[in-house]
């Protein structure tokens, strides 16, 4: 081979290894800078399964992957029921050291007026299922779904993933409006929220 044709061809496979290495470097994907947590939203039923979702009658489902580089020791799951914008109780989940990916699906409840919420929570353990029931307030509010949709957050941020939210007007969001946002200023919310912890506490 001509050794300036070789030249070439060694420079360019240089540049083109560069590419690769940068591009795995950042890949929105996977790389998460130190003490930020990324959240991805995803489809619950994909595929042929996407057929089934219409039947199964849900208000609202979620798929949330969490890929996050924290030296945080722990992080607890729980729900926070909002009402005229302050939080009133609290339903805690489960405490992890590792927390890969959560879903979660609402219905209408058969037993009461409100909304089963089952929440399965995996880690690189298995999973955990949790089923709560919700009583919607005695008002006449207008209900919806919020998620929080593809974000790069601070490890230290309120991180509210999802919520049914009712408002005494129209159901609107605004703009940049967080889920948490949203539960502030509404009548009532039910959210769910993860928080990264220096040390595993029970909640109370």
């Amino acid at each position: 081979m001509n050794k300036k044709i070789f030249k070439s061809v060694l420079i360019l496979l240089l540049i083109v290894l560069a590419i690769y290495g940068i591009y795995k470097y950042t890949d929105t994907t996977n790389y998460v800078s130190k003490g930020k947590v990324k959240i991805i939203q995803e489809e619950l039923f994909k595929g042929d399964a996407k057929k089934l979702e219409p039947q199964l009658n849900y208000f609202s489902v979620a798929d949330i992957v969490l890929k996050y580089n924290t030296e945080k020791k722990g992080i607890n799951i729980y729900y926070e029921e909002w009402k005229d914008g302050t939080i009133v109780k609290k339903h805690p989940l489960t405490e992890l050291f590792d927390l890969n990916e959560i879903t979660v699906t609402a219905k209408e409840s058969e037993e009461h007026d409100g909304y089963e919420i089952r929440t399965v929570i995996y880690d690189k353990n298995g999973y955990t299922n949790t089923s709560i029931d919700i009583s919607k307030p005695h008002i006449e509010l207008k209900y919806g779904s919020r998620k929080l949709y593809n974000s790069i957050l601070d490890e230290t941020e309120e991180i509210g993933l999802w919520g049914i939210i009712g408002q005494n007007y129209p159901y609107y969001w605004e703009a940049g409006e967080t889920v948490i946002d949203m539960a502030k200023r509404s009548a009532w919310a039910i959210i769910l929220k993860i928080e990264f912890r220096d040390e595993l506490e029970a909640l109370s």
